[in-house]
């Protein structure tokens, strides 16, 4: 039986062998491909506050929206390009390092 902290144990060597995180399945329910609600997914939260210093517009069928940003943190700059809701609030927002 796998408890909190052995998953977490186990997150952490697939995290820092280069994966994102980790599946749980239910042990009694049979394989079916596509979402389930008896699999659960698990993955580290990373967080950090930066400033904002460009805003992009959207494009296509995001015009009249944002579209992405340009933010720096003591790590640098980086793009946020996605995970934006349509009034334009980060919500699990992605970055690239572009700097």
């Amino acid at each position: 039986m796998l408890d909190k902290e052995h998953a977490t144990q186990f997150l952490q060597s697939v995290e820092q062998a280069g994966g994102k995180g980790i599946m749980l399945r239910d042990i009694n329910a049979p394989y079916r491909g596509g979402r389930s609600s008896r699999l659960l997914k698990i993955t580290s939260a990373h967080d950090a506050e930066c400033t904002v210093i460009v805003h992009y517009p959207g494009k296509g069928k995001y015009q009249h929206f944002l579209g992405a940003l340009t933010c720096k943190n003591e790590h640098g700059c980086f793009r946020i390009g996605s995970g934006f809701t349509h009034k334009g609030l980060p919500r699990f927002a992605t970055y690239l390092h572009s700097y």
